[in-house]
């Protein structure tokens, strides 16, 4: 074996080790090294993304390294979904959308992806105030029914466009059952109820809410319109 394949081995090798202890930057740096060496293994790509991400992110470098992963893998989704996250969290939703849409085209071999997709694609045209994130947060709930998180996004949907409010509101009322003093979950709830024209009801629950996280501009906004 040559001196160059030791080097990449080992420190992929390495690389792997500090990713199981959760030490996510050191692990970063193994990767990149060992992508120095040689950068044709997909799997080495893959650690060096997912670790930057489980980390501190630096989002340039990591949108970075999922570019140029992209160019040299075009048939893997994953660099396409790491780019559509940066570009989401820095508020790019179209250029979000056009990425992760990339990884809806190539489908999802085993449901990889599939969910974490769907869900950034929802967010994205949530963000967007567009009804297309109606179409995703369904494809989320027919693959995981109990996605709490899902249920409130959608249930707060239905509730700011007020249609479906029977629906929002058993929606919600599962995510409370899971997590009762949520505060989000709260709000969403004494939402619906308002929508739904009972404010005395509404009124609890958004306090509550307000209790729990008392920083929170949208439950404040929710207040204000209920007192």
């Amino acid at each position: 074996m040559r001196e160059a394949d030791v080097s990449t081995s080992y420190a992929a090798f390495y690389g792997d080790v500090l990713m199981r202890q959760r030490k996510y930057g050191e692990a970063a740096h193994q990767f990149e090294i060992a992508l120095k060496a040689d950068s044709s293994k997909y799997e080495i790509w893959e650690a060096l993304m997912v670790s930057e991400l489980s980390g501190e992110v630096d989002t340039a470098k990591l949108a970075s390294h999922a570019r140029r992963a992209s160019k040299l893998f075009p048939f893997h989704p994953l660099p396409y979904y790491m780019q559509a996250i940066v570009e989401h969290d820095n508020g790019r939703y179209e250029k979000a959308i056009e990425l992760a849409s990339q990884c809806e085209k190539m489908g999802f071999e085993k449901g990889y992806l599939e969910v974490e997709t769907y869900s950034l694609l929802a967010s994205c045209y949530s963000q967007m105030n567009d009804g297309k994130c109606e179409d995703y947060y369904k494809k989320i709930l027919a693959l995981k029914p109990d996605d709490i998180q899902t249920l409130n996004s959608y249930a707060y949907r239905l509730a700011v466009t007020e249609k479906d409010l029977d629906k929002a509101e058993e929606m919600s009322r599962r995510t409370l059952k899971a997590e009762p003093e949520n505060p989000y979950f709260l709000d969403t709830y004494g939402w619906i109820l308002h929508k739904m024209g009972k404010d005395k009801e509404a009124l609890k629950y958004i306090e509550k809410a307000m209790q729990r996280d008392e920083e929170s501009d949208e439950v404040k906004e929710h207040l204000n319109e209920e007192s």
